[in-house]
């Protein structure tokens, strides 16, 4: 059986890996960030994909942990003056720790998270595959967008010797 289902390449979520200390509040807003880690994932009138598979990663050591947060933009039907609203919602949060799977061709000292934890957010499907560090796997994660045409990272340290954060994403239809 083949099941049809679009998917797209892998992108970076940041440009340039993140060194954040701790996570950033979200409020409604009439512009848009224009911040690194901010993605259109559908455009108006087009049908917007419905998941994103995430693979976190960091330059750090064995066992160490960063956080990711998830953040999903939709636009209000309504304005305020002649400005449209914007408001963001917390899709997912996660726990990451670092495993031994290392992403060296990425860039050196890189490693994938081997345990990945819910941490919080919208009650919205969401699939997590945690990794092993036994079979020395990569976790990822899926979840739901929740009809959000935006979608924003926030990356941050907990504990260790994380030096820097980020992640490969992708969109399924």
């Amino acid at each position: 059986m083949v099941i049809d289902s679009s998917c797209n390449p892998l992108r970076k979520a940041y440009a340039t890996n993140v060194t954040s200390a701790s996570a950033t509040s979200k409020f409604p807003v009439q512009v848009l960030p224009s911040n690194d880690g901010f993605h259109q994932v559908s455009h108006p009138g087009a049908v917007a994909p419905s998941i994103l598979g995430v693979i976190p990663y960091a330059v750090a050591s064995d066992d160490h942990t960063f956080s990711l947060r998830i953040w999903g933009w939709q636009e209000c039907a309504f304005q305020v003056g002649s400005k449209p609203i914007y408001v963001p919602r917390l899709l997912l949060e996660v726990d990451l720790v670092c495993g031994q799977a290392a992403g060296t061709v990425i860039e050196s000292g890189t490693l994938f998270p081997d345990t990945i934890t819910d941490a919080g957010g919208d009650d919205t499907a969401r699939i997590v595959s945690p990794g092993s560090d036994a079979a020395n796997t990569i976790g990822h994660f899926l979840v739901d967008l929740s009809g959000s045409r935006w979608i924003e990272f926030d990356a941050y340290k907990n504990s260790g010797s994380v030096t820097s954060m980020n992640a490969l994403w992708w969109t399924l239809s």
